[in-house]
């Protein structure tokens, strides 16, 4: 299971300050071959979480910006999955992983 979150300083750099009080958070479970996305809801009270399996996986986009990098994951169902202000070295190694698994399991991406 890989775990990646937003870090402080590419939520300072591109101006989202909301992602410092609220940071996004990616789990890639590959057991049970399911991506999950949570972040704290504004009030501060509950967690709103996203998930979707591997198969439904359409799309991975990156924005990359100087400090840091959004990730968007396009399913054929369920919309978009989006995590904000991520290391760009962390945006890497999940489209890199999806990919990866992608040509092992002859999905198509």
């Amino acid at each position: 299971m890989l775990i990646f979150s937003s870090t402080i300083l590419s939520s300072l750099f591109t101006l989202r300050w909301q992602y410092i009080i609220t940071p996004s958070k990616i789990r890639i479970d590959y057991e049970n071959k399911v991506i999950t996305t949570s972040q704290r809801n504004w009030y501060l009270i509950g967690v709103d979480t996203n998930t979707i399996s591997f198969s439904v996986i359409r799309r991975i986009d990156i924005n990359s910006y100087f400090f840091g990098a959004d990730i968007h994951i396009k399913a054929f169902s369920s919309g978009v999955l989006s995590v904000y202000s991520i290391s760009k070295r962390d945006a890497k190694v999940i489209q890199k992983s999806l990919l990866q698994l992608n040509s092992k399991s002859k999905m198509i991406l």
